[in-house]
């Protein structure tokens, strides 16, 4: 384990020596936010916003406040990336209690070129997996783990999910598969109907205030972040699926107090109108060509210091020297290819396995790429869970490669022979 951490610590280190990127777009505004929470001791300067949400801003105030200098904030980044290669180790092993399986996950996720070269950028996806994964740590425990332990690991995991929600809104979308985990667990209905309401209500303690205070401090029916509504028009308009910049929508003139209920309201008079056909039309281009297709934003954003010293920063593409790389991004057909040939074989494994890793991937699709937009940045957590499928066969595999190899080592006739 000490030689994963090392590999997967030292090709992120490498990568960002080598890029050194540029805070821009939405990693900037984070980066903003932090500094305007130290400066003037609240979110947004000089009025409030509800914009985006805290969890990210937060943790790059704290990195902040202790002393770390701006351009090493990126660091801080790849340190979580690479102390989930840990994290999803010990989360592949409570989930199926197989230690070549936990370690094959975490070697794919140490070496998958998408989140080496997105590891150093600004981006809250590495917070928020990591809180995911703990909260899912926490409830995966043993069989005979004590009841006083599972009702504080139950509250343990209500808080992370909270805090992962309160990093990336994504995080409620999957409160049904933590309940699930809850509800397959062997105990008493009762106490099983208890630990998911103790999950509901320490999630609600945590989100519920940062709410308020949006509807206060910001406007009526905030919500948790208002860009809610424009990703919900974004995803239903009879103009283009997917980003089109405000500028370009009708929600350019409206403040942000108001834009949210009116993406909200634009996107339902859309849908009353159009055909079933165009209805579905967004989905299908959602999951087919934006979620599950293989893309190149972990090099394009990592890349920005080299792109922008190009002679035309404005020009597509990004630097010669990263087109080698790139190509790289197209190996997510390798794993995909393996987590669904993993997938082929959940069937040896208890049901929560399944429930866990293929109901995440599902819930954050139809989050995505039904609710709201979707595009291959959004499938960050999915594609953990894909590490985890792949590594099924590679272990399945290596676990009957070596039992054969032992029965051929043993002598015929031994009491120990098959």
């Amino acid at each position: 384990m000490v030689c994963l951490l090392l590999l997967s610590l030292s090709l992120r280190l490498g990568w960002w020596g080598y890029t050194r990127p540029v805070p821009v777009s939405d990693f900037k505004e984070f980066a903003i936010l932090a500094q305007d929470l130290l400066e003037h001791g609240q979110f947004g300067y000089p009025d409030p916003t509800a914009y985006r949400l805290p969890g990210y801003p937060l943790f790059l105030a704290a990195m902040m406040f202790v002393g770390i200098p701006a351009p090493w904030l990126a660091v801080t980044s790849i340190l979580l990336s690479a102390a989930t290669t840990y994290v999803i180790h010990r989360f592949a092993l409570a989930l199926t209690q197989d230690s070549q399986l936990a370690i094959t996950a975490g070697v794919i996720h140490s070496i998958n070129p998408t989140f080496i070269a997105f590891s150093p950028v600004l981006a809250a996806e590495h917070l928020y997996v990591l809180l995911v994964l703990l909260a899912f740590c926490s409830l995966l425990t043993g069989p005979h783990t004590r009841r006083n332990s599972l009702d504080i690991r139950t509250v343990l995991a209500g808080i992370l999910l909270g805090g992962a929600t309160l990093t990336r809104g994504e995080g409620l979308f999957l409160l049904p598969v933590f309940l699930l985990v809850i509800l397959l667990r062997k105990d008493a209905i009762w106490r099983r109907c208890y630990r998911c309401l103790l999950l509901l209500v320490c999630c609600a303690a945590v989100v519920i205030p940062w709410s308020v205070r949006n509807n206060r401090r910001v406007g009526p029916a905030s919500g948790l972040s208002t860009t809610g509504g424009i990703n919900f028009y974004y995803a239903h308009n009879s103009t283009s699926y997917g980003w089109q910049g405000i500028e370009n929508t009708p929600l350019a003139a409206i403040p942000e107090t108001n834009r949210q209920q009116a993406g909200y309201r634009l996107g339902m008079e859309y849908l009353a109108q159009a055909s079933w056909f165009e209805r579905a039309m967004g989905p299908i281009k959602g999951t087919g060509y934006l979620y599950f297709a293989p893309s190149t934003y972990a090099v394009t954003w990592s890349s920005t210091r080299l792109r922008l010293q190009e002679p035309t920063p404005t020009a597509p593409g990004w630097h010669a020297n990263l087109k080698w790389y790139s190509t790289l991004a197209y190996g997510y057909y390798i794993l995909f290819a393996a987590a669904l040939w993993g997938a082929l074989k959940l069937p040896r494994f208890r049901f929560t396995v399944p429930v866990v890793l293929c109901g995440t991937a599902v819930v954050n699709w139809i989050g995505y790429a039904v609710i709201f937009w979707a595009k291959s940045r959004y499938r960050y957590l999915p594609e953990m869970m894909f590490c985890i499928l792949a590594s099924i066969p590679f272990s399945s595999y290596g676990s009957t490669r070596r039992t054969s190899n032992e029965q051929k080592r043993r002598p015929a006739g031994s009491k120990h022979s098959t």
